[in-house]
Parts: C-alpha cells; structure tokens; sequence
C-alpha cells in the first residue's frame, strides 16, 4: 500500500507541471478546466414581471426588465430604445402602446434582444381573471 502511495505522489507532479505547462504561468489553477476561448461571453437574461395575461390583454415593454449578465455581474440595460422585444413575431412597439396579446387561449414565446443577444420566455393567454372570496386569485379556464 505505502508503494501505490508514492508512485501516485510522484506521478501528481509532473502531471499538475504539464497542466501549468500547458495552459501558461499566469493562469489560475481553477482554469484548468475553465473554456480556453477566454471569459465568459456576455448574455442576457429576460426577466418578466408577468407571466399571464387574459384575452385581449396588453403586453406593455415594462412587463419585461433585461439585464446584462457577464462574468462581472449583472446590470440592468437601462437603453431601452435598443431593445427589441417580440410575441410569436409581431413586435411590441416602443413608447406606451404595447401589443395586444390576442384572442386566443394558448401559451405564447417572448423574444427579447439586444444587441446580438437573445433570451426567451412563455406567456400564457387565458380567458379571464376570477376573485375568489380571500383566497386568492383563480384562473377560470373553460
């Protein structure tokens, strides 16, 4: 058993000088097995405030906060102008008009992109709202 100890502990070595050897002196250790194409890419993350809508609803642009997400952190896009979003392909304008949702029950993909980037989302279109008696809100589905 103590010679498998030192044959492994002699081959711990060289191995742990070829890893260095390879991914260069300046590198951390925890890169080793990090993506050799560099830092994380930047993306972004949709982050919707609402995920039901009833029929003929209005799908406004601040239904949706985005956020820039990189090996930094993430920080909210406050560029606004830029941001495209999109409900099964019909866009939702910029300014205080929003899309309608339609009139059909069914669950419907949001596409919000910036600047190359893209993130998606379900919404679910239903046909209306109903107040229980203090416990809650229920979705009437017929």
């Amino acid at each position: 058993m103590k010679g498998l100890k030192k044959v492994f502990t002699l081959l711990i070595f060289p191995l742990f000088s070829i890893a260095v050897g390879f991914t260069g002196c300046t590198a951390p250790v925890g890169s080793l097995l990090a993506n050799s194409a560099g830092p994380v890419p930047d993306s972004i993350k949709a982050m919707p405030k609402r995920y039901i809508y009833t029929k003929n609803q209005t799908f406004m642009r601040g239904d949706v906060e985005v956020w820039r997400i990189s090996s930094s952190g993430r920080v909210p896009i406050t560029d606004t102008d830029n941001i495209k979003i999109n409900i099964d392909g019909a866009e939702v304008p910029q300014g205080e008009t929003g899309l309608t949702v339609g009139s059909i029950k069914e669950a419907k993909t949001v596409s919000v992109s910036y600047q190359n980037m893209e993130d998606k989302y379900r919404i679910q279109v239903v046909d209306e709202w109903e107040q229980t008696d203090g416990d809650g809100i229920q979705i009437q589905i017929d």
